[in-house]
């Protein structure tokens, strides 16, 4: 005849079984784990996981305003940019997000946008369309349809102080306007992360 434990004496056996597992192995943790008063050490980035060199986030921008362009025209888009200082050589990541419309012209209801990453002023990819280019048009009179866009670049910076911006151009001699807005939907994102 078996024996039937009863529910609160399981979980009495299971309490003195787990503390004696958990005294036995506390004898080979550090004492931050077994006595929380004593502060744990500041862990060091590892040099690798798995033999990758781990990324570090610098930071992020959104775009804070709206903005146009008409023809070749490279405008700072409001918002989309990073100060950040290196105190080494490395490599940075650099990507941007966002999606671009049209304001139709009199001539053209669709237009071509350029998106480039100007890395401490000097501006980076294809003279006329930089990182990135997107075609976009007037779905309607009255409304744009808008096109998701993505630029990426990597590039080594060496130590010191350095600033990430994020431009737009619109097509040359096309009267409509390139415009990506301000809001949540639509707004450029920035973001740098070394290695």
């Amino acid at each position: 005849m078996s024996k039937r434990l009863s529910w609160s004496s399981f979980i009495a056996a299971s309490l003195l079984v787990l503390g004696t597992a958990f005294q036995n192995c506390a004898k080979d943790l550090p004492s931050e784990v077994t006595n929380p008063s004593v502060a744990a050490p500041t862990p060091a980035a590892p040099a690798s996981i798995g033999g990758f060199k781990p990324k570090v986030r610098i930071g992020s921008a959104k775009q804070t305003a709206d903005i146009s362009s008409i023809g070749t025209n490279w405008k700072d888009i409001p918002g989309a940019a990073i100060s950040f200082t290196l105190e080494q050589k490395m490599m940075v990541d650099i990507r941007a997000n966002g999606s671009a419309g049209t304001t139709a012209g009199a001539t053209y209801g669709s237009t071509h946008c350029g998106i480039r990453f100007v890395i401490d002023g000097t501006p980076y990819g294809h003279l006329t369309w930089g990182d990135n280019i997107v075609g976009v048009s007037q779905c309607s009179a009255a409304a744009s349809c808008h096109t998701p866009w993505i630029a990426t670049r990597e590039i080594a910076l060496e130590p010191g102080p350095h600033t990430v911006r994020v431009q737009m151009t619109g097509w040359p001699g096309a009267d409509s306007a390139c415009h990506i807005s301000g809001q949540d939907y639509a707004a450029a994102r920035l973001v740098v992360e070394a290695f």
